[in-house]
C-alpha cells in the first residue's frame, strides 16, 4: 500500500508545485505501483526528469517501463480507431 508521502509526491508531480520538490526525493517502491495504478507514469515520468529529481534507479525504471507500455498500447488503441474509421467511411 503507498504511503501518503508517495500520494502527495504524486499529486504534487501532477499539479502547478512541482518546483518546490525537495531533492533527493525519498520515494517507496510501491511509487511506480500507484502511478500505474492511476495511469500516469507517462505523465509522471518527464516530471522526474525535468525537474532534476534525484530518486532510485530501480524506481525510475519501473515508471520509464510503465510509461512506455502505455504508450504502445495507445498506438495499438489508435492504429485500430483508424481501420474502424476507414471501414465505416468506406461503407
Amino acid at each position: 500500500m503507498p504511503s501518503f508521502s508517495d500520494q502527495e509526491l504524486l499529486l504534487r508531480l501532477l499539479g502547478a508545485r512541482a518546483g518546490s520538490l525537495p531533492s533527493p526525493l525519498s520515494l517507496s517502491s510501491a511509487f511506480p505501483d500507484l502511478c500505474r495504478r492511476h495511469r500516469v507514469a507517462g505523465l509522471v515520468y518527464p516530471e522526474l526528469g525535468r525537474e532534476k529529481i534525484i530518486c532510485p534507479p530501480e524506481i525510475l525504471n519501473q515508471i520509464r517501463e510503465s510509461a512506455r507500455k502505455t504508450l504502445v498500447d495507445n498506438l495499438i488503441l489508435l492504429k485500430a480507431l483508424h481501420q474502424t474509421a476507414a471501414a465505416l467511411r468506406s461503407e
